[in-house]
């Protein structure tokens, strides 16, 4: 039997038409998105690279409510000082980011969090999938994966 979870993508919104320049990027990711809502787009957001705030943009003031309902949904995260405080349109939009990121790698590989990992995360584990996604190669992969990694969440994209 196996322990392995599966990671469940936020359902309603996600960045389309994604580009990131990391040549730009200095102090924070330089990126520009679209953000949609049930696959219709949204809104915009992009951040320069140069350790300033994320732009975010709706054009729906009902998306943009929502958007904010759902940061707050997240799970808290710990700051600094190790205070828990509720997340921000702008976690959300990192968020976003790094399912965006889970999403492009699981194409290639199976993706997984290491144990005690809950969010989205760019310190994922990667199996290299068989060639042409062989379905083969992929029972072995998993089989692996229960076996060396059982507490791990397996990313389905």
């Amino acid at each position: 039997m196996s322990n392995l979870k599966t990671y469940s993508f936020h359902s309603r919104f996600a960045l389309a038409a994604l580009k990131v320049s990391d040549f730009a990027s200095e102090e924070t990711l330089c990126f520009q998105a679209s953000i949609t809502l049930d696959g219709k787009k949204v809104g915009t957001a992009s951040n320069d690279g140069h350790g300033g705030c994320d732009r975010i943009h709706f054009t729906d003031k009902a998306a943009r409510t929502l958007f904010t309902e759902e940061a707050a949904k997240l799970p808290l995260r710990e700051r600094f000082d190790g205070k828990k405080v509720e997340r921000d349109d702008e976690d959300f939009i990192q968020w976003l980011l790094a399912e965006a990121d889970m999403k492009k790698l699981a194409k290639k590989y199976l993706v997984y969090l290491p144990a005690g990992v809950t969010e989205p995360t760019p310190e994922v584990g990667l199996i290299k999938r068989g060639r042409k996604r062989a379905a083969k190669d992929d029972i072995v992969a998993l089989r692996w994966l229960e076996t060396n990694k059982p507490d791990a969440t397996l990313i389905v994209a």
